[in-house]
């Protein structure tokens, strides 16, 4: 494991700026250790109640372990009104979205990290990969929508790499549907963990990304927000690949 990241945020004095979030390192294969030792991909998880994620510095982060199980939300249901297929659904979990999105008709696959949260899906009849997702996917550069729920932009602490890395799968003209912070919320690169009643985590890299700081943090990784939508207290953004500047003619022509 990296040393421990401090608590940074955009309005303290160490305050990270978005484009620093694209240079945390991280061990995905780690985290998602945690997540399969855990046992909240486990079936039965919802029965011991809600998890939270914490930082070293003891803040609170978003994260709903218990929704991976249930079926997909109301305001799900309703961002996902805008897919075009095929889907890849990146940290898929137990696979919720792919199975609405495969009984809906739409072509659709999850990739996960974490191969209990593969076989939770697998149980469910969806189909998911066991994958890296900085690693090789199938279908690159050919998904006309990538998702990115449940604060998984947070992934390995690194929001910038992984929002450009996304850019990579998608087809021309594809779109990414990321659900983000909400408007006045902290953007934030911290050591956290997982508490789930008794039981602690090991310490592992995330990151939050505020809809305020999500233009800059896109626009570096070579995307623009194309939309914004907040639903049941929940913010989800739509990201295109950005438009590039044509090239200056050379100075023959244009004379």
């Amino acid at each position: 494991m990296s040393e421990p990241m401090a608590c940074s945020t955009r309005s303290t004095p160490d305050r990270a700026e978005p484009v620093a979030l694209l240079s945390r390192l991280s061990h995905p294969d780690e985290v998602a250790g945690i997540f399969a030792g855990s046992g909240l991909l486990a079936h039965d998880a919802r029965r011991l109640g809600e998890a939270r994620l914490r930082t070293r510095c003891g803040r609170s982060l978003p994260f709903s372990a218990t929704r991976w199980h249930a079926p997909a939300a109301r305001e799900e249901i309703e961002v996902l009104e805008e897919v075009i297929g095929p889907v890849v659904d990146l940290a898929c979990g137990p696979g919720r979205l792919v199975r609405h999105l495969m009984g809906r008709g739409v072509p659709a696959l999850g990739v996960d990290a974490a191969p209990d949260a593969v076989a939770a899906a697998t149980r469910r009849g969806v189909p998911a990969l066991l994958g890296d997702l900085w690693g090789a996917l199938p279908r690159e550069g050919s998904w006309q929508t990538a998702l990115l729920f449940d604060g998984n932009i947070g992934i390995g602490a690194r929001p910038g790499d992984l929002l450009a890395r996304c850019g990579r799968l998608l087809a021309p003209g594809g779109r990414l549907l990321a659900e983000v912070g909400g408007p006045g919320t902290l953007s934030i690169t911290a050591d956290a963990r997982i508490e789930w009643g008794g039981w602690r985590s090991g310490w592992f890299p995330w990151a939050t990304v505020s809809v305020d700081d999500l233009p800059e943090v896109a626009s570096v990784a070579g995307l623009e927000v194309a939309g914004v939508r907040q639903l049941a207290g929940r913010t989800f953004a739509r990201l295109v690949r950005a438009p590039r500047a044509p090239s200056p003619l050379p100075a023959a022509v244009a004379a």
